[in-house]
Protein backbone atom coordinates (compact mmCIF):
# COMPACT_ATOMS: atom_id res chain seq x y z
CA UNK A 1 0.00 0.00 0.00
CA UNK A 2 2.91 2.62 1.05
CA UNK A 3 4.36 1.54 -2.92
CA UNK A 4 0.92 2.22 -4.27
CA UNK A 5 0.53 5.69 -2.48
CA UNK A 6 4.60 6.46 -3.16
CA UNK A 7 3.89 5.66 -7.01
CA UNK A 8 0.74 7.53 -7.00
CA UNK A 9 2.00 10.94 -5.24
CA UNK A 10 3.10 12.81 -8.00
CA UNK A 11 -0.11 12.19 -10.32
CA UNK A 12 -1.88 13.38 -6.96
CA UNK A 13 0.17 16.74 -6.51
CA UNK A 14 0.79 17.32 -10.49
CA UNK A 15 -2.94 16.61 -11.37
CA UNK A 16 -4.28 19.83 -9.91
CA UNK A 17 -1.73 21.74 -11.11
CA UNK A 18 -1.93 21.12 -14.96
CA UNK A 19 -6.13 21.83 -14.47
CA UNK A 20 -5.21 24.98 -13.20
CA UNK A 21 -2.63 25.72 -16.15
CA UNK A 22 -4.96 24.56 -18.92
CA UNK A 23 -8.47 26.93 -17.11
CA UNK A 24 -6.20 29.33 -16.59
CA UNK A 25 -4.90 29.70 -20.27
CA UNK A 26 -8.43 29.18 -22.02
CA UNK A 27 -8.93 33.02 -21.72
CA UNK A 28 -6.80 33.82 -24.22
CA UNK A 29 -8.59 31.67 -26.69
CA UNK A 30 -11.36 33.85 -27.13
CA UNK A 31 -9.96 37.54 -27.72
CA UNK A 32 -13.29 39.21 -28.43
CA UNK A 33 -15.63 37.91 -25.51
CA UNK A 34 -19.54 38.28 -25.06
CA UNK A 35 -20.82 40.75 -22.49
CA UNK A 36 -22.18 37.55 -20.92
CA UNK A 37 -18.53 36.13 -19.74
CA UNK A 38 -17.38 36.46 -16.09
CA UNK A 39 -14.54 38.74 -17.62
CA UNK A 40 -17.54 41.21 -19.10
CA UNK A 41 -19.18 40.35 -15.59
CA UNK A 42 -16.01 42.35 -14.08
CA UNK A 43 -16.27 45.25 -16.40
CA UNK A 44 -20.26 45.97 -16.40
CA UNK A 45 -19.86 48.56 -13.70
CA UNK A 46 -17.32 50.52 -16.46
CA UNK A 47 -19.85 50.35 -18.96
CA UNK A 48 -22.48 52.86 -17.75
CA UNK A 49 -22.53 55.56 -20.46
CA UNK A 50 -22.57 59.08 -20.39
CA UNK A 51 -24.95 59.94 -23.39
CA UNK A 52 -24.64 62.95 -25.26
CA UNK A 53 -26.85 65.57 -25.06
CA UNK A 54 -30.42 64.87 -26.67
CA UNK A 55 -30.90 67.42 -29.63
CA UNK A 56 -34.08 68.88 -30.71
CA UNK A 57 -34.71 69.63 -34.63
CA UNK A 58 -34.21 73.46 -33.97
CA UNK A 59 -30.95 72.74 -32.14
CA UNK A 60 -29.84 70.09 -35.11
CA UNK A 61 -30.16 73.08 -37.50
CA UNK A 62 -28.29 75.96 -35.65
CA UNK A 63 -26.02 73.30 -33.40
CA UNK A 64 -22.52 75.40 -34.69
CA UNK A 65 -22.54 79.01 -35.50
CA UNK A 66 -21.25 79.45 -38.95
CA UNK A 67 -22.04 75.35 -40.13
CA UNK A 68 -24.83 73.48 -40.79
CA UNK A 69 -24.89 69.61 -40.11
CA UNK A 70 -24.73 67.81 -43.59
CA UNK A 71 -27.03 65.53 -44.31
CA UNK A 72 -27.51 61.98 -45.01
CA UNK A 73 -29.30 60.38 -47.64
CA UNK A 74 -31.99 57.78 -46.49
CA UNK A 75 -30.52 55.02 -48.53
CA UNK A 76 -27.91 54.32 -45.58
CA UNK A 77 -30.25 53.39 -43.09
CA UNK A 78 -32.03 50.83 -46.02
CA UNK A 79 -30.64 47.41 -44.82
CA UNK A 80 -31.06 45.40 -41.33
CA UNK A 81 -28.90 47.41 -39.14
CA UNK A 82 -30.77 50.42 -39.48
CA UNK A 83 -33.09 48.86 -37.85
CA UNK A 84 -30.43 49.69 -34.19
CA UNK A 85 -29.39 53.02 -34.23
CA UNK A 86 -25.81 51.88 -32.79
CA UNK A 87 -23.65 48.54 -32.39
CA UNK A 88 -21.42 47.35 -30.01
CA UNK A 89 -18.52 44.88 -29.20
CA UNK A 90 -17.15 43.44 -26.00
CA UNK A 91 -13.19 44.07 -26.89
CA UNK A 92 -10.01 42.77 -24.27
CA UNK A 93 -7.10 45.17 -24.21
CA UNK A 94 -5.00 42.97 -25.15
CA UNK A 95 -6.25 41.98 -28.40
CA UNK A 96 -7.89 45.24 -29.80
CA UNK A 97 -10.37 45.26 -32.45
CA UNK A 98 -12.52 46.97 -34.76
CA UNK A 99 -16.27 47.93 -34.30
CA UNK A 100 -18.57 49.37 -37.39
CA UNK A 101 -22.16 50.83 -37.02
CA UNK A 102 -23.95 51.59 -40.57
CA UNK A 103 -19.78 52.19 -42.22
CA UNK A 104 -18.18 54.53 -39.44
CA UNK A 105 -16.36 52.65 -37.07
CA UNK A 106 -13.22 52.65 -34.54
CA UNK A 107 -9.74 50.13 -35.03
CA UNK A 108 -8.36 50.01 -31.53
CA UNK A 109 -5.44 48.38 -31.12
CA UNK A 110 -3.79 45.93 -28.70
CA UNK A 111 -3.27 48.07 -24.89
CA UNK A 112 -5.19 51.28 -26.34
CA UNK A 113 -7.65 50.41 -23.44
CA UNK A 114 -7.20 50.50 -19.96
CA UNK A 115 -9.46 47.49 -19.54
CA UNK A 116 -11.52 45.03 -21.28
CA UNK A 117 -14.92 46.41 -21.83
CA UNK A 118 -17.50 46.79 -24.70
CA UNK A 119 -17.16 49.86 -27.69
CA UNK A 120 -20.37 51.24 -28.96
CA UNK A 121 -20.85 53.12 -32.41
CA UNK A 122 -23.75 55.20 -32.61
CA UNK A 123 -25.90 57.20 -35.48
CA UNK A 124 -28.42 58.68 -32.96
CA UNK A 125 -29.94 61.59 -35.46
CA UNK A 126 -30.81 59.25 -38.62
CA UNK A 127 -30.68 61.83 -41.25
CA UNK A 128 -27.88 63.71 -40.10
CA UNK A 129 -24.19 63.15 -40.19
CA UNK A 130 -23.27 62.68 -36.46
CA UNK A 131 -21.82 59.74 -35.04
CA UNK A 132 -21.35 59.11 -31.53
CA UNK A 133 -18.88 57.05 -29.82
CA UNK A 134 -19.16 54.64 -26.24
CA UNK A 135 -17.96 54.45 -23.79
CA UNK A 136 -18.06 58.51 -22.85
CA UNK A 137 -15.60 59.79 -21.64
CA UNK A 138 -13.00 57.77 -22.45
CA UNK A 139 -9.24 58.03 -23.12
CA UNK A 140 -7.73 55.51 -24.52
CA UNK A 141 -3.31 54.73 -24.17
CA UNK A 142 -2.45 56.72 -27.38
CA UNK A 143 -4.39 57.23 -30.18
CA UNK A 144 -6.97 55.05 -32.50
CA UNK A 145 -7.90 55.14 -35.58
CA UNK A 146 -11.60 56.93 -35.82
CA UNK A 147 -13.61 57.34 -39.31
CA UNK A 148 -16.81 58.55 -40.29
CA UNK A 149 -18.28 57.27 -43.49
CA UNK A 150 -18.91 59.61 -46.99
CA UNK A 151 -21.22 57.87 -48.66
CA UNK A 152 -24.31 58.90 -48.26
CA UNK A 153 -23.33 61.93 -47.00
CA UNK A 154 -25.30 65.25 -48.98
CA UNK A 155 -23.31 68.10 -49.60
CA UNK A 156 -24.73 70.77 -50.69
CA UNK A 157 -24.91 71.79 -54.53
CA UNK A 158 -21.35 74.13 -55.79
CA UNK A 159 -19.72 72.64 -52.51
CA UNK A 160 -16.32 70.41 -52.63
CA UNK A 161 -15.50 67.74 -50.00
CA UNK A 162 -13.00 69.62 -48.84
CA UNK A 163 -14.48 72.58 -47.94
CA UNK A 164 -16.27 70.41 -45.42
CA UNK A 165 -15.20 70.86 -41.58
CA UNK A 166 -15.25 67.98 -39.09
CA UNK A 167 -16.44 68.46 -35.48
CA UNK A 168 -16.43 66.58 -31.76
CA UNK A 169 -18.45 68.41 -28.83
CA UNK A 170 -16.06 69.00 -25.47
CA UNK A 171 -17.32 67.94 -22.19
CA UNK A 172 -18.88 71.16 -21.62
CA UNK A 173 -21.02 71.19 -24.92
CA UNK A 174 -18.91 73.38 -27.03
CA UNK A 175 -17.61 72.59 -30.69
CA UNK A 176 -14.31 72.09 -31.99
CA UNK A 177 -13.21 71.27 -35.05
CA UNK A 178 -10.74 68.51 -36.00
CA UNK A 179 -8.17 68.38 -38.99
CA UNK A 180 -8.13 64.77 -40.27
CA UNK A 181 -7.64 63.04 -43.40
CA UNK A 182 -10.17 62.88 -46.23
CA UNK A 183 -10.13 59.91 -48.32
CA UNK A 184 -12.33 59.89 -50.88
CA UNK A 185 -11.76 56.88 -52.85
CA UNK A 186 -12.55 55.03 -49.22
CA UNK A 187 -15.13 57.64 -48.75
CA UNK A 188 -14.38 58.36 -45.20
CA UNK A 189 -13.29 60.92 -43.23
CA UNK A 190 -10.93 59.81 -40.87
CA UNK A 191 -9.61 61.03 -37.73
CA UNK A 192 -6.90 59.84 -34.78
CA UNK A 193 -8.42 61.04 -31.50
CA UNK A 194 -7.09 59.55 -27.93
CA UNK A 195 -10.54 60.09 -26.77
CA UNK A 196 -14.07 58.95 -27.40
CA UNK A 197 -16.97 61.60 -28.06
CA UNK A 198 -20.01 62.92 -30.63
CA UNK A 199 -18.55 63.69 -34.39
CA UNK A 200 -20.31 65.96 -36.85
CA UNK A 201 -19.77 66.77 -40.71
CA UNK A 202 -20.91 70.03 -41.22
CA UNK A 203 -20.44 72.69 -43.80
CA UNK A 204 -19.70 76.40 -43.70
CA UNK A 205 -23.50 78.36 -44.27
CA UNK A 206 -23.31 80.71 -47.47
Amino acid sequence: MNKFLTKMLPVLLLGPLAAFTIVGCSSDLNPINSPATDNAKQSEPLESPNPYPQLTEDQLNNLIPGYRILSVDERAYAHDEALDDQSSRFIRKTVGGTVTHRNNGVQIGAWQLWEDRTITVSTPYPGYAIVDFYPHPYRFNGCVRMWVDLTYVQLPPGMRWDEMAFFYVNDDGTYTRYWGQLDLNARQYIAWPDHFSRYIIAAPTR
